[in-house]
Formats: C-alpha cells, sequence, structure tokens
C-alpha cells in the first residue's frame, strides 16, 4: 500500500494504482459467501451470470470509490494520496 500512498511521486504506476481499486472494490464478493450472498440478492441460479453481475457491480462500486476519494480530495485542497491514508477518529 505504500507504493500506492504517495501519487505525487512521478514514478508511481497510476494504472496499477486503478488495478488494486478494481479488484478491492468486490473483494467480499469472491468469496463463497458473498457470492451466496449476491445469489439470493439476484435471484440468479446460473454460476456463469452470476459471475458477470459480479462483475458489472465491481465496474459500479470501482467507479463510485475513485469518485468519492476524488471528490474527498478536492474538498480538503490535498492529494488524493493523503485521502487514502487517513483513518477513521
Amino acid at each position: 500500500m505504500n507504493y500506492f500512498a504517495d501519487f505525487q511521486n512521478p514514478g508511481a504506476d497510476q494504472t496499477a494504482f486503478g488495478d488494486l481499486l478494481n479488484y478491492m472494490s468486490v473483494q467480499k464478493l469472491r468469496t463463497p459467501k458473498g457470492l451466496a450472498q449476491l445469489a439470493q440478492m439476484t435471484g440468479e441460479r446460473n454460476r456463469n451470470e452470476l459471475l458477470l453481475r459480479m462483475q458489472r457491480l465491481q465496474d459500479i462500486v470501482f467507479e463510485a470509490a475513485k469518485k468519492g476519494v476524488r471528490r474527498i480530495a478536492r474538498d480538503l485542497k490535498v492529494g488524493v494520496g493523503t485521502v487514502l491514508r487517513l483513518k477513521a477518529a
């Protein structure tokens, strides 16, 4: 995480950070329990269709998280890396 925390570094790999956020965005859904919960919520019984639904949901969650982090950074007038290092009080 330290590698991705500071976006001010000109050597930071923006693509790798995006890939990491995308992967983490629905990590819970990748578990058997998470997939079972998604199947229950959607009523989907076909495993392949369920995985496709998970991918669509992942895209939605990722975009929302990305926009949220950028908006917080803008509102606080700090870099995105600073927002990612903030801890809840």
